[in-house]
Order: structure tokens, then sequence, then C-alpha cells
């Protein structure tokens, strides 16, 4: 069984693609409700609108998304378990888009998206996985940067994730101009210390080792996540992709989005099928991890 590689807008996603695995023995499929809303200030949006209000099963079926075994088993170089659980984020932001001739456009944004996340054995963000449970107290960061095809070179530097741990030295690019397409995601185990910290360091992020690079003529991105758990400010989590979007954005122009910082627990995962349906266009609760209720769990049976 390949990964599968989950979450988020663009072309992200949390998670980790293993080289060597296995499928685990005991296959469970998962469904999730995957599909995104975006409101601009400037009146445009993005995504479907029904991706607000997924409580009626029969209406949101076209948002289905099927993971054929929710469990994942790495056996080299140390054995781990990986997780699909459901999960949801709203968040708020800005989108500076600045052209060739230096004119900036502000733009504020509100976005939800329902997604799945992939999460190890050893991660904190593991634990609370049961029937019935979700997990609300979850903060995620944000930092996404989209180049147009002549402004590569904007795209070609070390990136720091919006936690601002681990700076990186954002002086001149070693390649610039081109579109790099790579990922890596760090996890925290339950002893505070950074799995897979490669990828931040010498990797995908710091672009200090090569990474493939691939022909882009439309828009390159680099976005990068962060998710907290509970009050803590030190992320449990971090994700970076890099990649080409095929997008009608000008060449010339250079847009970077920004999460307001603001914004506190404003992702929820949890455990069911089609259990994602918290959060609103008005945020997500922070009821902590709490049992679904009794209809939405029986809601989701009837579409397993």
């Amino acid at each position: 069984m390949k990964a599968l590689v989950p979450f988020f807008t663009g072309i992200s996603a949390i998670g980790w693609s293993p080289d060597k695995s296995i499928g685990d023995p005991k296959v469970q499929p998962l469904d999730c409700y995957h599909c995104t809303y975006r409101e601009n200030s400037d009146g445009t949006t993005f995504g479907n609108e029904a991706c607000q209000d997924v409580s009626d099963p029969e209406k949101s079926k076209p948002f289905k998304i099927t993971i054929p075994n929710r469990f994942y088993n790495v056996t080299e170089p140390t054995p781990v378990v990986y997780r699909y659980d459901c999960a949801t984020y709203w968040i708020t932001g800005t989108r500076y888009d600045t052209t060739g001739s230096g004119e900036t456009k502000k733009t504020t944004f509100t976005e939800l998206k329902r997604d799945f996340i992939m999460i190890p054995d050893y991660n904190p963000l593991f634990d609370y996985g049961k029937t019935g449970a979700r997990q609300a107290e979850l903060t995620i960061k944000i930092d996404d940067t989209l180049c147009g095809s002549q402004q590569m070179a904007n795209c070609s530097k070390a990136a720091t994730y919006p936690d601002s741990l681990f700076a990186l030295d954002l002086e001149e690019p070693r390649d610039t101009g081109k579109c790099y397409k790579c990922e890596g995601a760090e996890y925290k185990d339950k002893n505070n210390k950074w799995q897979h910290p490669q990828a931040h360091e010498e990797g995908c992020a710091s672009l200090n080792t090569d990474q493939p690079v691939r022909p882009c003529d439309a828009t390159c991105e680099v976005l990068l996540m962060s998710v907290m758990q509970g009050k803590h400010e030190d992320p449990v989590l971090r994700f970076i992709q890099r990649g080409c979007l095929p997008t009608n954005m000008d060449a010339h122009t250079v847009a970077y989005l920004e999460v307001d910082k603001k914004n506190k627990y404003n992702m929820e995962t949890c455990y069911d099928s089609l259990c994602n349906t918290g959060c609103t266009k008005k945020g997500c609760s922070a009821a902590g991890t709490t049992v679904i209720s009794l209809f939405l769990l029986i809601s989701s049976l009837f579409l397993i």
C-alpha cells in the first residue's frame, strides 16, 4: 500500500511518504470530508460554498474521500505505525500580491478546509484516538508564497516555518529561477524531540542539499505549516512543500499569504469516518478532547 499524501490547499499536505513500508494486515478504511471554501475581501471566492456545512450526509456525499487503509506501517529504519485521521481547519489572514513594478495589493481572506491527516504513533497527537473522540485544542499556522513564472527566484530561497523555531539563513538563494518539487515533514515525539529534522535543516526547507527541480511555466509555491497542541507555543508537527501550480497568476507577480497570529484553536482532528463536520466560516470550537454527539456518530456509520 502506498501512503496517501494528505491535507490542505494547493500542493499542500501534512504527511510523509516513506520509501519502504508495508500495509497493516488489518485493513481499516476511513472516509473523510475533503473540500475547501475561501472568501476574499475583494468579493471573489474559491472552492465550494457547501463545504461550510456538511451536517447533511446526503448533500455532502460529493465531498467524501476514502482512505483504503487508515494504518500505514513503516519498517525501516525504525518500526512506526502511521494513522490517518479526519481533520478540519479554519484560518483568517492576508494575501499580499506584489507586481513587477513594485505595487502591492492587499486582500484579506477566510478559509475553511476539511481533509485528512497522517500521524505517527510516537507523536503527541496520536494518543487521543478512539471511537467517538475529537481533538479540538489545536492551532495551525501557515505561510504560503506564490511566484509567477518570471519571479521564480523568490521561491528558490531557504524558508523558515511560521513558528519561528530553527530560523535559517535567508541570504542569497543557492539556485535562482528554479521551481523545486520536494516536501518534508517533522514530528515531535513524546520526549519533545524532533524526528526527521533533516526535512528542515538539510532538506526541502533549507535547500542545503540537492532537491528535485521541475519545469514550471505557471506558478511556483512554497508552503509551510506548523501545528501546536493546547496552550503550547512550540509545534508538534511541521510540514513544507514546494511545487508547481497550474494557475493564471501574472508571471511578474509574487504573492505571500500570512495567517492572522490571533488565530487560536483553529484546527480539529477526529477519529471516526466522516467526523470532520466541526468548524464553520466563523471558526472552530475549543472544547478539547470530547466525545462526538451520538447524532454525528450515527450519521457517519450510515456512510461507511
